[in-house]
């Protein structure tokens, strides 16, 4: 019999921020031009550190932010989605966020839509914010 709470494919949004500051603490040597020189040696750094590379994912470069040692550091960050497979998912390191979008489970993928946590959703919202602006004088 098959389960009716399976879906085919999870549109849960499951992201994983990487910090050049992280890939530096066990690679000391790496810098843009490693990522340019040998860029397959770079996608298996950001897959074992939990990124789905079979995907496009996003380089913001020099952005000030927290890594995963709690430390404030500017320099590159790099997003894209969280791997789902067996391997990652059983390590320890996955997130929430992937080992519910790895169940496939309709009833998690309708929470998360309610809680505006879906792939589809995230790009309408991303979408939206390209054309709103802000203006700095309502805030004196």
């Amino acid at each position: 019999m098959k389960n009716k709470w399976k879906i085919e494919k999870s549109r849960i949004a499951a992201l994983v921020y990487i910090s050049e500051s992280e890939i530096k603490r066990v690679m000391p040597t790496f810098d843009r031009e490693f990522q340019q020189q040998f860029p397959e040696e770079f996608k298996d750094i950001l897959n074992i550190l939990g990124m789905d590379t079979e995907t496009p994912f996003e380089i913001q470069p020099n952005i000030q932010h927290r890594n995963r040692f709690n430390e404030v550091v500017i320099c590159d960050r790099f997003v894209g989605n969280e791997r789902i497979d067996p391997t990652w998912i059983n390590s320890g390191y996955a997130s929430k966020e992937a080992k519910d979008k790895a169940s496939s489970n309709k009833i998690l993928d309708d929470i998360y839509r309610s809680k505006l946590l879906t792939e589809d959703i995230q790009l309408s919202l991303e979408e939206r914010d390209k054309y709103s602006t802000i203006d700095e004088s309502e805030w004196e």
